[in-house]
C-alpha cells in the first residue's frame, strides 16, 4: 500500500477546498507563502503541490497576478465550423492568433500520404493558437491541398479567423462529408509547453484529423491539433450499426 506523504495530503485538502467552492468559480487562491504557513510545510513542498494541481487542471498560475481556480472544462464537439463563435456562446471571449505566417509547403511524409498529394504535391499550411485572454486552449496545424486554394484565398488567410473551407466549397463545390481521427493522450513537447503555457506534467490531447469528400477520394484538410487536456471534454455522437 502506498504511503501518503505530506505533499499528497496537502494537495488533497486544497483540491477539496477548490471543489467546495471556497475560492469561487474562478477565484484567487492564497499566496504560496500563506498556504505553506497554513499547512506548516516548506516552500519546496507547496511548490510541488501547486505544480501537481496545475497539471491536473484544477488551477491556473498567472505569474505575478497569482494562482486562480481553473474554469470548468469546455465541452468540445469533434469538428467545429467556427471555434470562436462556439466559445462566444459559452460566454467567453476567444483569442485566435497565428504562430507562424501562412505558407505553401511540401508537408512531411505522413501528411503527404494522408492527403494523397503524390510526389510533388503542395499544401497550404496554417499554424495557430486558440484560447481566451491569459489561457491557451490549443495549438493547431492545418493543411489544405494547394490546387484547391486560390491566390485570393491565400490573401484572405492573413486573417486567422478566415473560413478557408467555406470558400473552397464555393469555388470547387467540394466540402467535408467524412472524417477520420486518431486521438492520443500524452505529455507535451517542450515547444507545446511554451506555446500552451503549461507545465511538463500537464497532459495534452493529440488529435490528427483527415477530412474527406463523400467518396473519400479527395482530402480537403489535414489537421493536427494539440489540446490542453485540462480544459477539454471531447464529446461525440455517432450511429452504431453492429446490431442492425
Amino acid at each position: 500500500m502506498r504511503t501518503v506523504n505530506k505533499a499528497d495530503q496537502v494537495r488533497e485538502k486544497v483540491r477539496e477546498r477548490i471543489l467546495s467552492g471556497e475560492f469561487g468559480r474562478r477565484g484567487r487562491l492564497p499566496s504560496l507563502r500563506m498556504l505553506a504557513g497554513e499547512y506548516n510545510i516548506s516552500q519546496e513542498t507547496i511548490n510541488k503541490v501547486i505544480q501537481v494541481l496545475q497539471a491536473e487542471g484544477w488551477i491556473l498560475s498567472l505569474g505575478q497576478r497569482g494562482i486562480f481556480v481553473n474554469m470548468p472544462r469546455v465541452r468540445m464537439p469533434g469538428l467545429l465550423k467556427n471555434p470562436s463563435d462556439y466559445v462566444k456562446e459559452l460566454g467567453v471571449e476567444p483569442v485566435e492568433e497565428y504562430l507562424e505566417p501562412v505558407q505553401v509547403v511540401r508537408p512531411p511524409v505522413e501528411i503527404v500520404e494522408a492527403m494523397k498529394l503524390g510526389e510533388k504535391g503542395l499544401a497550404v499550411r496554417r499554424l495557430r493558437k486558440f484560447g481566451i485572454p491569459n489561457v491557451i486552449f490549443r495549438m493547431s496545424e492545418t493543411f489544405f491541398p494547394k490546387p484547391l486554394v486560390t491566390d485570393t484565398m491565400l490573401k484572405k488567410m492573413e486573417d486567422p479567423h478566415y473560413d478557408v473551407l467555406g470558400d473552397i466549397k464555393k469555388e470547387s463545390g467540394k466540402f467535408i462529408q467524412y472524417v477520420h481521427e486518431d486521438v492520443l493522450a500524452r505529455f507535451p513537447t517542450e515547444y507545446e509547453e511554451n506555446t500552451l503555457k503549461i507545465v511538463r506534467t500537464n497532459p495534452v490531447i493529440d488529435i490528427k484529423r483527415t477530412s474527406y469528400t463523400k467518396d473519400k477520394k479527395t482530402v480537403l484538410m489535414f489537421n493536427h491539433t494539440v489540446l490542453n487536456a485540462n480544459h477539454f471534454l471531447l464529446s461525440y455522437d455517432y450511429p452504431v450499426t453492429y446490431w442492425d
